[in-house]
């Protein structure tokens, strides 16, 4: 196993729909699982996925059904990814997660970010991305993409913003979005259609097909 790319894969992922997960929380010398939630639509994404996690240890991936929720919503099915518990990912959950009061939220991790390139930023927009695109008449067509990074600190996605201009010339603005609670919290927005073309180009060759609507302008 390449551990380096391992370890960039799995802190990528974390960094989008991917989590991990102990069974106790308090218990610090418990190791930990990886997880992955996606719609089954997304099937090949959790496969290529798998194929990666799998040379650590076993995994096991579980389909459920779509149902109708209690409040009436109709919820897509998923298909779940669940390895085996290991030291690694233990390792990895220590440095990407902190504890606030009576849970553990995310964090970015300098180590981790040194490993970061175009395909950890494909998964980012894979898992947690949009594009809005339009055509005008009288101007240049409007299009605008995003990544919902509301999980990390205003600063946190400063860092990311610096680290994507700096690195790629991947330009994103640092945007509020008020919540129904009436706190606010931060993603990143790029804007200005040569912009936004600019990242489609970046990070194309690492979207699988079923994420192929989100290169679409």
């Amino acid at each position: 196993m390449d551990q380096k790319y391992f370890n960039k894969i799995i802190s990528a992922s974390i960094m989008g729909d991917g989590f991990f997960f102990k069974v106790d929380q308090e218990n610090d010398k418990q190791n930990t699982h990886y997880m992955l939630k996606q719609s089954v639509g997304h099937k090949d994404y959790v496969e290529r996925i798998a194929e990666i996690v799998e040379q650590l240890t076993k995994v096991s991936i579980t389909i459920n059904e779509p149902y109708v929720c209690d409040r009436g919503y109709n919820v897509d099915g998923q298909i779940i990814l669940k390895t085996m518990r290991h030291p690694q990912y233990k390792k990895m959950y220590n440095r990407l997660y902190r504890h606030v009061g009576n849970t553990h939220v995310k964090v970015l991790d300098a180590h981790y970010l040194t490993m970061f390139d175009l395909e950890s930023l494909a998964m980012m927009y894979m898992d947690d991305g949009w594009i809005e695109s339009k055509e005008c008449v009288t101007k240049e067509d409007y299009l605008r993409i995003g990544i919902a990074t509301h999980k990390y600190t205003y600063y946190e996605n400063l860092h990311l913003r610096d680290m994507l201009a700096e690195r790629y010339s991947l330009h994103f603005d640092v945007t509020k979005h008020k919540q129904k609670s009436g706190e606010y919290k931060f993603y990143l927005r790029c804007n200005g259609r040569d912009n936004c073309l600019r990242f489609i180009d970046a990070v194309k060759d690492f979207v699988v097909p079923s994420y192929e609507y989100k290169l679409k302008v």
